[in-house]
């Protein structure tokens, strides 16, 4: 940007009151330089103005009798089509229904995030999330896919009940497994195939075989 206000502002006959349009030549938040009837004045950026006004950008001013000039609104941005749209203060939108549209990039950032609604479509062909901590509470859970990986240092698991279905080949690969079971443990099968290569150990009180 060009031309930042300065504390000074030259001693010259201001505008008349009234509406009149004018040519930013400096931005300061939500102040502004404004050349207007070929004379530069200070003016304050309107509360309803939400697009923030750049240097180069043609506006509508509006001047009362005590000297003030508020910008009401942008008429043209010939240099670019660049928008900044700013809240001089907390927002909330409400509306019966709200379409966000965008042929580019779409991007949220803030220092937190509430999402709440009775229920949630989410469609994306594809999804990259990073973060450092997840935790998610539901009632039910359904996951439905082709492929499903899950790679993890640790991967601890703890339920009231697990029932596993595999309609296919059912392969488990560990360097140690162990299971403890505090009842009954029961495995039935059409054929079933123990291989060590060292040793077999059974223990047990009474082991029945046949």
């Amino acid at each position: 940007m060009s031309a930042i206000i300065g504390n000074r502002v030259p001693l010259v006959r201001q505008p008349e009151a009234g509406f009149a349009h004018g040519q930013v030549a400096g931005v300061r938040e939500r102040e502004v330089l404004v050349a207007v009837a070929g004379q530069q004045c200070r003016a304050t950026v309107a509360f309803s103005c939400l697009v923030q006004p750049e240097p180069g950008d043609t506006v509508l001013c509006a001047g009362d009798d005590q000297g003030r000039w508020f910008v009401l609104g942008i008429l043209e941005r010939p240099q670019s089509t660049r928008t900044v749209v700013q809240f001089p203060g907390d927002v909330v939108l409400r509306a019966t229904s709200a379409s966000m549209v965008s042929e580019g990039n779409l991007n949220f950032f803030s220092a937190q995030e509430i999402h709440k609604s009775e229920a949630a479509v989410v469609d994306v062909r594809e999804v990259t999330a990073t973060g450092e901590n997840l935790q998610a509470t539901y009632r039910s859970i359904r996951f439905i896919g082709q492929l499903m990986n899950i790679m993890a240092r640790h991967l601890v698991k703890r339920v009231h009940t697990y029932l596993r279905r595999t309609e296919g080949h059912d392969q488990i690969k560990a360097g140690q497994a162990t299971r403890t079971v505090e009842g009954l443990y029961c495995m039935d099968s059409n054929y079933t195939v123990m291989v060590s290569k060292k040793d077999t150990r059974i223990d047990g009180e009474r082991i029945h075989m046949g």
